[in-house]
């Protein structure tokens, strides 16, 4: 599962606490610039089973905090948001 607009300072752990309560998570890693190690502000969290990732798009979509993003995220916005995007 892709993870995009994370707060440059989020790490795995966070990702690990917040989304594993979902299911057991198999990998869970934020992209980081080669040379400076800094966040790209995105990760992939990929589950056990398919059947967990399924209920997480289901259960986020009803969130107001994130947002699950069916067109992609690389779309650009005019406007900068606070919220996750699962894509």
């Amino acid at each position: 599962m892709f993870v995009c607009k994370l707060n440059p300072l989020t790490e795995e752990d966070a990702l690990e606490i917040i989304f594993g309560r979902f299911g057991k998570i198999k990998k869970c890693e934020v992209i980081r610039d080669w040379k400076t190690g800094d966040s790209l502000s995105y990760a992939f969290i990929e589950y056990e089973t398919k059947e967990v990732r399924v209920r997480v798009r289901t259960e986020i979509d009803h969130s107001s905090s994130m947002k699950v993003s069916r067109g992609g995220c690389g779309r650009r916005v005019n406007k900068p948001t606070s919220r996750w995007t699962i894509c």
